[in-house]
């Protein structure tokens, strides 16, 4: 008989003792999922001049992310190099707050930019009436500030290949028009 008060006290310790780690277990699993989920941060781009569905159908917004490190990363490496593309060439985040997890960013989008009329010397169109590929951008097409430096540096090569090798561009005068 007292071997199976032994037997039955030792199964009941084991249950218990299962119980314990399985308590304990849970805590440590919801513990990890609460501390995971402290670790994203989101992001909210609120746009200060035009509204917020303006930039929308411009780029997706990546919202999920682990520091606000991150997202001040993803908005200069990614966000703002896209909508200078797409001819913002004056966007902007002008400031930025993190309010519990989330991280609000104000986006100054601007306006949209297109090319315009490029009037040149007249020296300047017979050598470019010489050369077999279009160097000028067509008027109304997006401006992008790579496109700039590289029609600068076309012009400046074709120059160059026809007898001005020490040949610079300065703008003269340069005109808004609606």
């Amino acid at each position: 008989m007292p071997a199976m008060l032994l037997y039955d006290e030792a199964c009941r310790f084991a249950g218990l003792m299962i119980k314990r780690v399985t308590i304990i277990f849970t805590l440590i699993l919801c513990c990890a999922n609460f501390l995971h989920a402290q670790g994203k941060m989101n992001l909210k781009i609120v746009c200060t001049d035009k509204g917020n569905e303006a930039f929308k159908a411009l780029i997706s917004e990546t919202t999920d992310f682990s520091s606000a490190n991150e997202i001040k990363e993803f908005l200069h490496n990614q966000y703002l190099p896209k909508l200078w593309s797409n001819g913002y060439l004056s966007a902007s985040i002008d400031s930025m707050q993190i309010q519990n997890m989330q991280l609000v960013a104000y986006l100054f989008l601007g306006e949209q930019y297109y090319w315009g009329e490029i009037k040149l010397d007249s020296s300047f169109n017979n050598i470019l009436a010489k050369t077999p590929t279009k160097i000028l951008p067509a008027k109304g097409t997006v401006l992008q500030s790579s496109s700039i430096a590289e029609l600068v540096n076309s012009l400046l090569n074709q120059l160059e290949e026809n007898g001005y090798p020490f040949a610079s561009i300065k703008d003269r005068k340069s005109t808004r028009l609606n």
